[in-house]
């Protein structure tokens, strides 16, 4: 499958408070000075190269290899700090593999999405924090029949027109939009999480709408602190939802169980196996 990752880059790199003209900017500056750089150096040779004696080639040579330096500290210095801060930034951002599919945990915030990381993971999953910000991303992975497969939290969404989401809010659903992702709706049906219940069914219904090609599972989380009433509306609103608790683990095979099938049913089909030659018809 093919990704898009230029959008998630953009809006990525804008969580930095680095505009991604920047980034650009500071690559075609520093591309110019390397440029120069061997411009320079090739003029140095062309004068070695027309010298009259071997002691005068050997004088320019020593003179340009002493240029060079010179030449790339009044020129390429400020260039390479500026590639050097934006690339410091970038390695603290969530790396994620494009080419492998992705579990994106989505919902409200608070609601539960980076406990299901932990617990869905294979080892300990890392945790990338987004400078500038207070916000942290779980990045996990589990292996299915030897697949790797990456598991991650997104940032929570608010029940809000789109042209009042902020810059973490459009990275969520620019995972979903761009990326070979199946969506882990989760929702916190007591409400502790801050964000009411109706709103968060608002906010299902959206996305649901918006990507209705979607690979989709259903999970409402806390389900230690649910009652039989709350738990038999949700499936009114999500029929089939999944009722988990990472704090007793009640429901975790389940959800494992749904997750492998949902795996399945995205692999291609394997190849078929190649036409057998005709054998040669025998001659009379």
């Amino acid at each position: 499958m093919m990704v898009c990752v230029r959008p998630c880059l953009i809006i990525t790199i804008s969580i930095t408070s680095i505009p991604f003209f920047l980034l650009l900017q500071a690559l075609a500056r520093v591309d110019k000075v390397r440029a120069s750089t061997i411009h320079v150096g090739k003029d140095w040779a062309a004068r070695a190269a027309k010298a009259q004696t071997k002691a005068e080639a050997l004088k320019l040579h020593q003179d340009g290899f002493d240029d060079l330096p010179r030449h790339f500290r009044r020129n390429g210095d400020h260039p390479l700090e500026k590639l050097k801060y934006i690339a410091m930034q970038l390695r603290k951002l969530p790396a994620v593999e494009v080419d492998l599919s992705i579990l994106a945990l989505v919902g409200a915030p608070n609601v539960g999405k980076s406990s299901l990381v932990q617990v869905l993971s294979t080892g300990v999953p890392e945790v990338a924090n987004y400078p500038f910000t207070t916000r942290s991303i779980k990045m996990g992975h589990f292996f299915v029949d030897g697949l790797k497969h990456q598991i991650t939290d997104t940032p929570g969404l608010l029940d809000r027109p789109q042209e009042e989401r902020n810059s973490m809010e459009k990275l969520t659903l620019a995972v979903l939009e761009h990326l070979n992702s199946t969506a882990i709706f989760v929702v916190d049906l007591t409400e502790g999480c801050g964000t009411s219940l109706q709103e968060q069914w608002n906010l299902r219904k959206e996305l649901r709408t918006r990507f209705p090609n979607k690979s989709w599972i259903d999970v409402m989380s806390k389900s230690d602190l649910l009652t039989p009433e709350m738990c038999q509306k949700a499936l009114v609103e999500a029929p089939g939802c999944l009722f988990v608790s990472s704090i007793t683990e009640e429901g975790l095979e389940a959800l494992k169980g749904t997750v492998l099938q949902v795996l399945e049913e995205k692999q291609p089909p394997p190849p078929a196996p190649p036409t057998p030659p005709t054998p040669p018809t025998p001659q009379q």
